[in-house]
């Protein structure tokens, strides 16, 4: 993405889907283990979150990430709905996940570990197919989320997107947020 690039980036996780990432990483031997250790993470405050999770991965093979393109607007998730399934919508994340709750999460990337805009490739390239996946148009310096149809015309509309490299939790700036 072009430069300055934002200081800011979140990402919107089911527990259940997050849990299932740390036991594959192997930072836990089950999902109940992983699912009570995000539970218990929850609102701590930021410094115990970095000591507990500093060196660990928060992705498998490159992140997607939300941000504002608006310099000073209050962080990737500011004036997101306080539910979990609306938030859902309005990213377009997986339909199958609907009642579940969501764990936000804040953090900056390393120069090393640039935001890029998102391809056919990106969306693909994971273990599930992306159906609300659309490349950006052509005249926009970053990459677009797809919201479900019946959020389409809501006032926030898509937000910006970005894929970038596999960040450890020590690039987290706030503490986890569950919504449900």
């Amino acid at each position: 993405l072009p430069r300055p690039h934002p200081a800011l980036y979140g990402r919107a996780i089911s527990r259940d889907r997050l849990s299932s990432l740390l036991v594959k990483l192997g930072y836990y031997a089950s999902k109940q283990t992983a699912r009570r250790a995000v539970r218990n993470l929850v609102s701590k405050e930021r410094a115990v979150l970095v000591e507990r999770w500093r060196s660990r991965k928060l992705g498998r093979y490159h992140m997607w990430a939300i941000f504002s393109s608006t310099p000073g607007s209050g962080g990737p998730f500011h004036e997101m709905p306080d539910s979990a399934d609306e938030i859902r919508g309005l990213l377009g994340l997986d339909r199958s996940e609907r009642g579940q709750p969501l764990v936000l999460m804040e953090y900056s990337l390393p120069e090393e570990a640039p935001p890029h805009f998102p391809t056919v490739a990106d969306a693909y390239s994971g273990v599930g197919w992306s159906y609300f996946f659309r490349p950006a148009p052509s005249e926009i310096p970053h990459g677009l989320t797809m919201p479900w149809p019946e959020y389409e015309t809501h006032e926030l509309g898509p937000r910006p997107e970005a894929v970038h490299a596999v960040i450890r939790g020590d690039r987290l700036s706030s503490s986890l947020k569950e919504v449900l």
